[in-house]
Formats: structure tokens, C-alpha cells, sequence
């Protein structure tokens, strides 16, 4: 006979197959570029955990996937794409990928005398953007055409250059937000198309390069650095 406890656990380890489809279909996170690239285990934990594993049952559904899963269970999906590690420098690499949010510990179940943690991401598409990295760029490619602006207006205060550089940044970051926001209010039909989110992220983002905000700012910036803008004839 089934006890109040026993379905308490089932209860909560539905929670492994269901939290899934209460995720955002898409977040932004500023984090430096060097979270993900220090080490070659944990864009595939995230991959991993997209993918999840598919449970068999008795009974029906037959199939379930399960997109939460335990350091055990990663650790050795980890080793068949060639990435070894010890268990406690897996559990390192997990607390690195939840402390900048791109996952978190979905439940904590008890399996024989101990809790386990099952691990999931926080949202089914994740984009993270490093934005002093991209300050650095934007700075960079703004100072080398204020050099040459100078050269022509030898009044132009290359700070202002520079101030320009984090206007852009700053148009950027709204404007992946609004697409971002955009995927997440079309999610049904992308599903539903089986549309990958990333290749559409990138698509509309080369799309939005035209959308008025970037070119009246970049009209501005050509103005002030006295660089005239053409049209290149075939």
C-alpha cells in the first residue's frame, strides 16, 4: 500500500519532467565570456542538460525525458563526449554554472539514506553576453575612427568617441532584450514549427540591423566624426 510519504516523493519527483515546460523559453545573461570558456566541461553540461535523458516505464506515458538530472548521471554523459572529470571537480563546475544562474538544482530527493540534487537549466534557451568584452570592442573600433576623425576635426575629444562606444552598447542590450522578448511571445509557433531559438536569434537579429534606433544613432556618430556615409554601386 502506497504512504503518504511515497507520494509525496513521486509528487515531487514529477517535478524532474514537469519544471521544463515552466522555464522561459529564452533568457539574456551578462556574464564574462570566461565562465563558459575557462573550461571545456561546462558548455556541454549545458548542452546535456537541454537534451536530458529519456526514462522508460511500465505503465503509460512509456517514455518520459527527464531534463533534470544528478552530478552522477552528467558525469558520465560528460565522459561520452570525451570530457572526464572527478566527481568533486564536476560538483565545482556545477556551482560555477548555477552561482551566474544559467542553472539551478531543481530537487532534492531522497534516494536511499542521503538527499541527491537534480540539476536543470534555468531557462530551455539561454544567451549569454559578456558586456565589458563588448565595451572593450565597441571602445576599440570607435577610438580607431576617432584617430582618423581627429585627423580632419582636430577638436574632437576622443572621450566623447568613447561615450559613444557605450550608447551603442547600451542600444545593443535593449535591443537583444526586445528580440529575446519577441521569441518568448512567438514561442507556440516556433515550437510548434520546430524552429531552432538560436539560428532565429541570430536571423532577426541581422534583421533588426536596419530597424530605425541603430541607424539614427549611427547617422549621429557619422556626423560627429565627419565620415561620410555611401551607398556602394554593383
Amino acid at each position: 500500500m502506497e504512504t503518504v510519504e511515497d507520494a509525496d516523493h513521486c509528487d515531487r519527483r514529477d517535478t524532474l519532467y514537469e519544471f521544463w515546460d515552466e522555464l522561459p523559453p529564452i533568457i539574456l545573461l551578462a556574464i564574462s565570456s570566461k565562465v563558459m570558456s575557462s573550461h571545456p566541461a561546462r558548455s556541454p553540461i549545458l548542452r546535456i542538460l537541454r537534451r536530458g535523458v529519456v526514462d522508460l516505464f511500465d505503465e503509460e506515458p512509456k517514455e518520459r525525458v527527464r531534463r533534470a538530472l544528478k552530478a552522477d548521471e552528467i558525469r558520465a554523459l560528460l565522459k561520452d563526449e570525451g570530457v572526464e572529470m572527478s566527481k568533486t571537480n564536476l560538483y565545482f563546475h556545477l556551482g560555477v554554472l548555477e552561482e551566474h544562474g544559467l542553472i539551478k538544482i531543481v530537487a532534492k530527493l531522497l534516494e536511499g539514506r542521503h538527499k541527491v540534487a537534480y540539476y536543470g537549466r534555468t531557462a530551455r534557451g539561454i544567451i549569454h553576453r559578456d558586456p565589458e568584452e563588448s565595451l572593450e570592442k565597441y571602445r576599440r573600433n570607435f577610438a580607431e575612427a576617432g584617430k582618423l576623425a581627429k585627423a580632419k576635426l582636430p577638436e574632437l575629444d576622443i572621450g566623447v568617441v568613447e561615450g559613444l562606444a557605450e550608447e551603442y552598447l547600451g542600444i545593443k542590450q535593449r535591443r537583444d532584450a526586445a528580440l529575446a522578448d519577441w521569441l518568448a511571445s512567438n514561442e507556440e509557433l516556433i515550437n510548434r514549427q520546430g524552429v531552432d531559438f538560436y539560428a532565429l536569434f541570430e536571423f532577426i537579429k541581422a534583421l533588426d540591423a536596419v530597424s530605425p534606433e541603430y541607424v539614427q544613432f549611427l547617422r549621429m556618430v557619422a556626423e560627429r566624426l565627419g565620415i561620410e556615409v555611401w551607398e556602394l554601386n554593383p
